[in-house]
């Protein structure tokens, strides 16, 4: 794990918590662009919800498998 990916999903949760959506989801993008990891995906499909994207949330956590993925996909297919 880098120092950048660190910070970036610091900024990320930071940005969320502040209710920056479209920043969150900004950061969310840079951050999978540099590490794909399961979380880093999550947090991604997250900013997209909250940014009434469910549709690109649904199709990056399609084939998760760990539990907040599953549900947030879960959630998304509902509002598909």
């Amino acid at each position: 794990v880098s120092a950048l990916e660190l910070q970036l999903v610091a900024s990320v949760k930071e940005s969320l918590s502040l209710f920056l959506y479209d920043n969150a989801r900004f950061l969310g993008e840079r951050l999978v662009a540099q590490s794909a990891s399961e979380d880093n995906i999550y947090l991604l499909a997250l900013c997209c919800y909250h940014c009434n994207q469910a549709y690109r949330s649904y199709h990056l956590l399609k084939g998760h498998l760990g539990a907040q993925s599953r549900y947030l996909f879960a959630v998304c297919c509902i509002q598909r």
